[in-house]
């Protein structure tokens, strides 16, 4: 019995060809993700956390069977101030049992002394498709000093990490980065806040185009954000229009794969600029609760788009519009014993084709006792 032995080669320029694809929309992803969920540090200066919800710490759950998320917020000066909330709330619920409600310190104002204060801000996603899933990761932790009640100075760091995996196409590409920067928050006007950061940093990653070999690259990143935001009150309504630019670039170094192939480097950018209203306001109940709806439309322009293509054809996969509008609208509640829930939803991909995204979550904060 004669034994025919069959050698399958892949071609260089096909491997070159399919790695610089892959490397390139897994970065256009990444790109994605890191600006989209930049955070606003504006809230910062008003002496809220970056995630903009009370108490010691916020969380948020949500999701379906193919996509899922969590998040997550505090800070030194939301814990200090929760745990002095809730002990003079103590203090005045034993002020009225002892009939001494004069001593009462309700409505008293709490402030944990100190200019400075630390923040750390988590997000995590899970996505499944067809034939793929992706895992996201941000992290973010900053230290700041507040020179005035209208000036604010910090320094950010930032860690991501990103998973994807193609089981059709059998591929695969994840990355671990990092980036650090000073931030800055300002009231310019009574009626006008800017804040705005910039931050420096790399990745290790590695990719498989096929499914059997895997290969390391790095790249350098920078990433440039400036934000204008209105502050008007009319009665009991809270008009805050913003626009915001943010600008990322990501540069892969060249490398040879494990066959020996030489793989060029490549830079992949994004620039975003997003504008817009927001419409809030708060009411009491009958039972004493604290209503505040809100809602907010938002334009999205990608000035600079990062395309992500075909594998095969190498032919633009993504949407061709630049221009979008996102919807977020939402309540939160705060109840008399200090918790506050609130609900949020979203619906993304207004007038642009082959885009729509829509979620929502709700955030129960619980706080000291």
């Amino acid at each position: 019995m004669q034994t025919i032995t069959v050698i399958v080669t892949i071609d260089g320029d096909l491997r070159r060809t399919r790695t610089q694809r892959i490397i390139s929309n897994f970065m256009g992803r990444r790109a994605d993700q890191i600006t989209a969920n930049d955070p606003d540090l504006v809230n910062r200066l008003n002496g809220g956390n970056s995630g903009g919800n009370g108490g010691p710490v916020g969380f948020t759950a949500d999701g379906t069977l193919q996509n899922n998320q969590m998040s997550f917020s505090t800070s030194l000066r939301q814990i200090i101030g929760s745990s002095e909330a809730a002990r003079a709330k103590r203090r005045e619920e034993l002020g009225q049992m002892m009939s001494l409600g004069q001593q009462s310190i309700a409505g008293a104002t709490i402030d944990n002394g100190s200019s400075f204060d630390l923040w750390v801000q988590g997000k995590w996603s899970h996505v499944e498709q067809d034939t793929s899933q992706s895992d996201v990761g941000l992290l973010y932790m900053g230290a700041d000093y507040r020179m005035s009640p209208a000036l604010l100075f910090g320094l950010m760091g930032q860690i991501d990490w990103t998973d994807e995996e193609d089981t059709i196409q059998n591929l695969s590409a994840n990355g671990r980065g990092w980036m650090i920067g000073p931030y800055v928050a300002a009231r310019l006007h009574q009626n006008l806040l800017f804040d705005g950061r910039a931050a420096w940093g790399q990745s290790d990653n590695k990719v498989s185009p096929f499914g059997t070999y895997k290969d390391s690259f790095d790249t350098d990143r920078w990433l440039v954000r400036g934000q204008l935001t209105g502050d008007f009150k009319v009665d009991h309504w809270q008009f805050s229009p913003h626009v915001r630019v943010i600008y990322f670039e990501e540069e892969q170094k060249a490398y040879r794969d494990s066959l020996g192939v030489f793989i060029p480097g490549q830079t992949i950018s994004l620039g975003r600029l997003t504008f817009g209203p927001k419409v809030s306001t708060s009411f009491k109940t009958a039972d004493g609760s604290v209503m505040s709806p809100h809602l907010s439309i938002t334009g999205i322009w990608d000035f600079d788009k990062a395309e992500t293509v075909d594998i095969a054809t190498g032919l633009a996969a993504g949407s061709d519009d630049d221009l979008r509008t996102r919807v977020d609208a939402g309540v939160a509640v705060r109840m008399l014993n200090g918790w506050s829930l609130n609900g949020e939803g979203f619906y993304d991909g207004i007038g642009a084709d082959d885009l729509e995204a829509y979620g929502g979550s709700v955030t129960l904060v619980v706080p000291l006792n």
